[in-house]
């Protein structure tokens, strides 16, 4: 009999993730973190994730998220893989993929056409080479120094609580991409997290509000120059980073101006092979973590 037990994550297991944060990051969640991250009832359907449970303690966990994206023009369900966490004391024991598996059979049963991810360095080899993952791409990463003082980081928690106004629609799809649907659904649900939608001239920015912005994405190829200039003189930011796929508007417009450096590896598994995915492209704000 295995040692092991694996349970679905719901309302009533999150506590369990709760757990596992602490223990794999060494601090607590922010409280309610994850309760408001697996509410997606927005998209119609509900996260899939399974916990592996040792006399009730947890070990390990995955999930898969759902959004809608926008493929070949038309409005599908996808699930992003996310909050893959094992327990210090319980790893290599393949615990991490006993649970993607899981994850992979009941996201096909449910209907998702495909999974993507960001994995990092340490989980990437595994779905590549043990869970019949593909390498879709590499994205390119900017980041732009400002400098930092005492009289920013004051300023910066004076307007930290002021949320932004503005909407944005996914650049990537009006440039004829695929990718996530923005829309006020989604924008509302991803206020678990610290971001915020600010208008600069005829340009919506959505980025985080910490000290060094997080630029998730921009609604127009407006002028960088006079988005950069916003952020270090208006928003007083420490620097700013962007994080995209090669080959977009912005991608262009960044390696015109400094040198790409790798960011995030993006992983994909067509799961109903309906639909091709090879015009998928992705920013920083499509990723569950901004």
């Amino acid at each position: 009999m295995s040692e092991w037990s694996f349970i679905a994550i719901d309302q009533s297991s999150l506590s369990h993730l709760y757990t596992l944060h602490e223990a794999v990051y060494n601090k607590p969640a922010r409280p309610g973190y994850y309760h408001e991250k697996y509410d997606t009832a927005y998209t119609g359907a509900q996260p899939v994730g399974y916990i592996a449970l040792q006399n009730d303690c947890p070990a390990a966990c995955c999930s898969a998220i759902p959004y809608r994206v926008s493929v070949q023009g038309k409005t599908i369900l996808a699930a992003q893989l996310c909050d893959g966490m094992t327990h210090p004391a319980h790893r290599h024991k393949g615990l991490f993929l006993q649970v993607i598996n899981r994850i992979v059979a009941m996201t096909r049963e449910q209907g998702i056409h495909f999974l993507f991810g960001f994995p990092n360095q340490n989980s990437y080899p595994a779905f590549i080479k043990h869970l019949d993952f593909t390498h879709a791409q590499t994205m390119n990463r900017y980041t732009f120094t400002f400098g930092d003082s005492l009289y920013k980081k004051i300023y910066r928690r004076l307007i930290s609580s002021v949320p932004g106004q503005a909407t944005i629609t996914n650049p990537l799809l009006q440039e004829g991409y695929d990718g996530l649907i923005y829309d006020a659904d989604l924008i509302k649900y991803r206020r678990y997290n610290m971001n915020c939608i600010r208008q600069i001239n005829e340009a919506a920015v959505w980025m985080n509000r910490s000290g060094d912005r997080i630029i998730g994405a921009v609604s127009i190829a407006a002028s960088l120059d006079d988005l950069l200039r916003y952020l270090k003189k208006k928003e007083k930011a420490a620097s700013a980073t962007f994080i995209i796929s090669s080959g977009a508007q912005l991608d262009g417009a960044l390696s015109s101006r400094t040198r790409p450096q790798p960011g995030f590896e993006v992983i994909t598994k067509n799961l109903s092979g309906r639909y091709q995915l090879d015009k998928l492209k992705f920013q920083f704000a499509d990723l569950d973590i901004f």
